[in-house]
């Protein structure tokens, strides 16, 4: 009876804390369709009243022709069905990162209860609400209860969450659940970590949902800015010259307009985005390619490559400058100079990209090896963490693990682990984990608990770097409208000249 009134109460929590998302989004329930249906209506009639409205303003603001009056209300009527898609994909996306983030709650909390992955499920299918979550869960459920021929039935089952909801952080509470369901254990801790991590992952892409509509709001205002100042340059009263009906003035301004869209259209394609894939680490491939030729890296070989590519254009500048081509030779000899340092200054470039790639992804892989020390050794933790490590790692751990086997008992594999990137954080958490390893430094869980702390830190700090690099093209298109209005005013100001100058000649 306790359980049915915890369950009843939880699943009017979480109606609460979605509904308004549902509502906005136009989420359809099966008994709704007809008024789904109505409102689709509604919606197609709103848009065409808003686009007549922009072209009729248009009109009498710009003094544009019918014609061009009428493809800014085409150009606007197409514009606002798009953003309204992206504006529904947008609440969707929010709703299914609340549905993971309740069912992640919910599935840890009942399984440090029950210990068991069908009762976990069964109490995280009661406690969300109807919707996508809720009938994956079941379906998952129905597979583990009513399959007998599947040796894993267990992973099979969770895999259909997995697949539908494609996150690394229900991939990883998965993985711990099978990992107890096989070998038992002391969970409660290992279980309370996840719990803690999921927040500190709920709370970044909540600050980042934030971030991004403060930053669209601002490209917003700057377009509309840019369009207030175009009205005001184009109106300005002088020599009593209208240039408002110049073919090239009015074509500038459709053509202000649509560019003003296209950038609407791109900001709100950054609200839209799979939340649930935000800090999936991709081209992990790539990473590990680009990390083998970085080792493999000859110097040597390089460097004669670049001297015979720096004697080349010395020999084409000296050329050029023999034959009195001043410019093209001043450019030659700059060029010669690029040549002859090509090989250092690509190397040192490889060498940035892949130290901030691995700024960040040490941090993840990190998480991941303190959850498997929780039931392993370190030397067996490492071996099982390269599985699910990100590209950039892998091959540096699979060589730290080949020199861990030869030398079991040794602190310089763990002190040589990406040294020449010269990472302080990552050689302070390495250090940590060979104390770990030979059982030096005192208590265990306190040295834990330092490594999870620090490692907070360092992914905090990375989530930082991250979504700064994310959201410099939001940061662009704040900037865009500035360059679209200056094209149009100079458009304004060159007609106007030669409008004069016309006049002034007559």
């Amino acid at each position: 009876m306790k359980g049915r009134a915890s369950a009843g109460l939880r699943d009017r929590t979480n109606q609460r804390l979605w509904r308004k998302l549902r509502k906005k989004s136009g989420y359809v329930m099966p008994e709704a369709k007809n008024q789904s249906e109505n409102n689709s209506w509604y919606r197609l009639w709103y848009i065409t009243a808003a686009a007549a409205t922009a072209g009729c303003l248009v009109h009498v603001v710009f003094q544009m022709s019918r014609l061009l009056s009428v493809a800014v209300f085409v150009s606007v009527f197409v514009y606002l069905q798009r953003m309204l898609k992206m504006k529904k994909q947008q609440m969707l996306q929010e709703i299914r990162l609340q549905e993971v983030s309740v069912y992640m709650d919910t599935v840890l909390y009942a399984f440090m209860k029950y210990g068991k992955i069908s009762e976990a499920l069964s109490d995280a299918g009661r406690a969300l609400t109807a919707g996508k979550m809720k009938e994956t869960i079941h379906k998952a459920f129905d597979h583990m209860q009513y399959t007998f021929d599947n040796t894993e039935l267990l992973a099979d089952s969770l895999g259909m969450i997995e697949a539908e909801y494609q996150t690394g952080r229900i991939h990883n509470i998965h993985e711990f659940m099978l990992h107890v369901e096989d070998y038992g254990g002391d969970f409660r801790r290992p279980a309370q970590l996840l719990l803690n991590e999921k927040q500190m992952w709920e709370k970044r892409i909540r600050k980042a949902i934030e971030e991004r509509k403060r930053m669209f709001r601002d490209v917003v205002l700057s377009v509309a800015a840019s369009i207030v100042i175009c009205i005001i340059v184009q109106h300005i009263p002088a020599m009593n010259l209208d240039i408002s009906k110049n073919r090239w003035i009015q074509t500038g301004t459709f053509l202000l307009i649509l560019a003003d869209e296209v950038i609407l259209l791109r900001a709100q394609r950054y609200l839209a985005a799979d939340w649930l894939q935000y800090d999936k680490f991709r081209e992990d491939e790539q990473y590990e390619k680009k990390m083998i030729e970085f080792r493999n890296y000859d110097e040597r070989r390089s460097r004669r490559i670049s001297f015979f590519l720096g004697k080349m254009m010395a020999v084409i500048s000296a050329g050029l400058l023999w034959k009195g081509w001043n410019g093209p030779a001043v450019t030659g000899m700059l060029l010669m100079l690029l040549f002859f340092a090509q090989h250092r200054a690509g190397h040192y470039l490889a060498k940035k990209r892949l130290t901030a790639e691995i700024r960040r992804a040490f941090p993840n892989w990190l998480m991941d090896l303190v959850l498997l020390l929780q039931s392993e050794n370190v030397q067996v933790a490492l071996q099982k963490s390269v599985r699910n490590a990100p590209g950039v790692l892998r091959l540096e751990l699979r060589e730290l693990i080949g020199r861990l086997q030869l030398s079991p008992e040794d602190a310089a594999p763990y002190h040589s682990f990406l040294q020449e990137f010269e990472i302080p954080e990552i050689q302070s958490a390495m250090s940590m984990l060979y104390a770990l390893s030979a059982g030096h430094g005192g208590n265990s869980d306190r040295q834990l608990g330092e490594l999870i702390s620090r490692n907070q830190e360092m992914l905090d700090e990375a989530e930082k770097h991250k979504n700064s690099d994310r959201n410099a093209g939001l940061y662009l298109l704040f900037l865009a409208p500035v360059l679209t209005a200056s094209a149009k005013m100079l458009l304004d100001m060159s007609v106007f000249m030669l409008s004069f100058l016309r006049t002034t000649v007559g």
